[in-house]
């Protein structure tokens, strides 16, 4: 599959799976932690299933930034 996702929306999936173990853990809801699961593997794998589903992509190739 082709890479569908960029350094900046990257970035922020980062920091909402972090915020979602956060929350999970302290309120003890480990249902968030595991969902948490989807924006990490996504934000390190550069892919999205979504995305492709959707003909989206914030990757800029020009920039050669998701090769």
């Amino acid at each position: 599959m082709k890479k569908n996702i960029g350094k900046i929306d990257r970035a922020i999936r980062m920091v909402i799976a972090t915020l979602m173990v956060a929350i999970g853990l302290y309120t003890h809801t480990y249902i968030l932690v595991w969902l948490a699961a989807i924006p990490l593997v996504t934000a390190f794998v550069g892919i999205c299933p979504l995305y492709s589903l959707l003909h989206k992509s914030t990757c800029h190739v020009e920039d050669g930034e998701c090769n």
